[in-house]
């Protein structure tokens, strides 16, 4: 592909096979890297806006896309994953090392079955839906990274939605018909506590093996009690007043997962600690309490780490809810009964907290009208130093 005139729109490359030497596939005019922890849709409609393409434009030109080419889908929150051959032939057109792009992009290497594709350089396209969470990245590491000319989504762990340089949460933001939902991202400059629980997950996760699962069991319980018109709870609200402050939050529940984060770190570490499990199953006499009253002593600590004495009456009332299953899957498994589910960290259905971005899609068509996020600014001063290590991580501000 050779470069374009101002006004003409580019070609797309003529698909070619790779060759057993020398340079495989087609070569592009323009080198463009990737952002670490982008999401590999993400990083092909940035090259392909050099172009003037769409990224289904593009991939289709490079790469056999399933097995209907013609009619196959792209939906910006979504995925594209390429097999060997297409690997090969996007890094060459992008000007690009495999190796450079499989540390940055977390679905690089995640291989599709040969037998839907066939031979030859091939792509999968995956919906929202059957990826891990994305959203888009920090506006101020991406507008400098970029020079202020794209905008990125990223692959959102939950120990890695915080930019600590720049002081925001990102958001697991849906797309809906064809345009973002939601705010991107919400300012914590008043919320330091947030800041300051990432780096206590991140401890959490380097110490304890089973951080992610305490951590998720942990998140469907504050969920659970996102709703609760509990008079005494004073910490949620304001810090949810002063998010709202410097964001112009019109939606609360874009602000769940943030506002709640601080205890969702506390309580996986309650529960991940094994001296806490030992003292439940003491308590409880090996034998599956009825409810949280049967167990005040938990209770009580639980109550204490989190910096709400009250809440211990709340709970022991409750015989229901994710709390109460963790609490009678600890004890089951932990006296050595054979357990009825995997493990004490699985989540039935209903105890699933709905996905921020879910709530967020269905508001859309409500009432309250979309929060717009405001663009980035190329010309902001964010004394960003890009990070060139591999691990994605690193670049969200984490360092595990």
């Amino acid at each position: 592909m050779t470069k374009t005139t101002s006004g003409q729109q580019a070609q797309p490359p003529q698909r070619q096979q790779p060759e057993r030497s020398g340079h495989r596939g087609p070569l592009g005019a323009v080198r463009v890297a990737p952002l670490h922890g982008e999401t590999t849709l993400s990083y092909m409609s940035r090259v392909a806006s050099r172009y003037r393409l769409t990224a289904k434009e593009l991939i289709g030109a490079l790469v056999d896309v399933g097995r209907r080419p013609n009619l196959f889908t792209v939906q910006p929150d979504g995925e594209v994953v390429f097999n060997t051959e297409a690997r090969a032939v996007v890094a060459a057109f992008c000007r690009m090392p495999e190796e450079r792009l499989h540390r940055a992009l977390p679905s690089w290497s995640r291989d599709v079955p040969s037998s839907r594709l066939g031979s030859g350089p091939a792509a999968w396209v995956r919906t929202a839906a059957t990826i891990p969470p994305t959203g888009p990245g920090c506006r101020a590491c991406t507008a400098r990274a970029t020079q202020g000319r794209d905008t990125a989504r990223r692959y959102l762990p939950p120990h890695a939605r915080v930019c600590v340089k720049h002081q925001c949460w990102m958001l697991e933001t849906p797309v809906v018909d064809g345009a973002p939902v939601g705010p991107g991202q919400l300012d914590l400059r008043h919320v330091p506590q947030i800041a300051a629980a990432q780096r206590h997950h991140a401890r959490l996760l380097r110490r304890c093996p089973h951080a992610d699962e305490a951590f998720t069991m942990a998140q469907a319980i504050l969920a659970s009690w996102w709703d609760e018109p509990w008079p005494e709870e004073t910490i949620g609200p304001d810090r949810l007043r002063l998010m709202a402050a410097g964001n112009g939050l019109a939606r609360r529940t874009a602000a769940r997962d943030a506002v709640t984060y601080p205890e969702a770190v506390t309580l996986a570490a309650a529960l991940a600690d094994t001296s806490v499990q030992q003292r439940l199953l003491d308590e409880a006499g090996r034998h599956k309490p009825h409810s949280l009253a049967d167990v005040p002593h938990l209770v009580g600590e639980l109550a204490r780490r989190l910096e709400r004495p009250w809440i211990a009456d709340r709970l022991t009332v409750a015989t229901t809810g994710p709390l109460n299953a963790w609490l009678r899957a600890c004890v089951r498994t932990r006296a050595g009964n054979k357990p009825k589910t995997r493990s004490m960290w699985r989540l039935s259905p209903p105890q699933r907290p709905v996905p921020v971005s879910r709530l967020l899609a269905e508001s859309c068509n409500g009432d309250e009208a979309p929060v717009k996020p405001e663009p980035p600014s190329p010309l902001e001063d964010t004394g960003y130093e890009r990070d060139c290590g591999s691990r994605f991580d690193v670049t969200m501000g984490v360092t595990i």
